[in-house]
């Protein structure tokens, strides 16, 4: 859903409803899909692969420092908010689901923290950890947990303990787990928990 490499778009459709991407090295892709979900009256899908993707080198978005990464998931989360009540979609699982999408981006603004081309120091990133922790959308989403993934009900619990060096050496585990041991860390994040 939040990605457009699977997608193609009218360029007349995207020019009349004046959609474009913005200007964020993190979120930009579901803030572009977002304003473009609102006006969609139809769409069809194809059942088979024509995209490839490879990863050339180390330094990826996931495993890169990028200074407003919570700047792009809070308007991301706002704006996904605002879309879902506009079309009328916004109800409990809906809820839930955003609120997963959006503490997983919070989580991905704490991994950051360990790539190289963060500077902070310690004590700067526990800070950093409890300024977006106190942020109010933080806060609200992390009173909701989506029953079907383990992961959310494993990363709030961790986050909710407020416990700065807990949550900056799980941020480091996931890091680490992403950069070495990347089919491990997909297989554990995208566990369904069964019922």
């Amino acid at each position: 859903m939040y990605v457009v490499w699977n997608k193609l778009f009218k360029a007349e459709f995207l020019k009349e409803n004046s959609i474009a991407f913005q200007n964020f090295m993190s979120g930009e892709d579901r803030l572009f899909n977002i304003h473009t979900f609102k006006h969609i009256t139809r769409f069809g899908c194809i059942d088979k692969p024509y995209y490839r993707y490879f990863l050339r080198g180390q330094q990826t978005l996931a495993n890169r420092y990028v200074k407003n990464r919570f700047d792009a998931s809070l308007i991301c989360h706002i704006e996904l908010i605002d879309s879902y009540k506009e079309m009328g979609l916004y109800n409990g699982q809906n809820k839930a689901y955003i609120d997963f999408v959006f503490i997983k981006g919070v989580m991905s603004c704490f991994t950051q923290l360990n790539s190289k081309g963060c500077k902070m120091s310690f004590s700067e990133k526990k800070s950093y950890i409890a300024e977006i922790l106190q942020n109010e959308h933080v806060k609200v989403a992390l009173q909701v947990e989506d029953d079907e993934v383990g992961y959310s009900k494993i990363i709030n619990k961790i986050l909710r303990s407020n416990n700065k060096t807990l949550i900056y050496l799980t941020a480091k585990g996931i890091f680490l787990l992403q950069f070495k041991l990347n089919a491990v860390y997909l297989n554990i994040k995208h566990k369904v928990k069964k019922g």
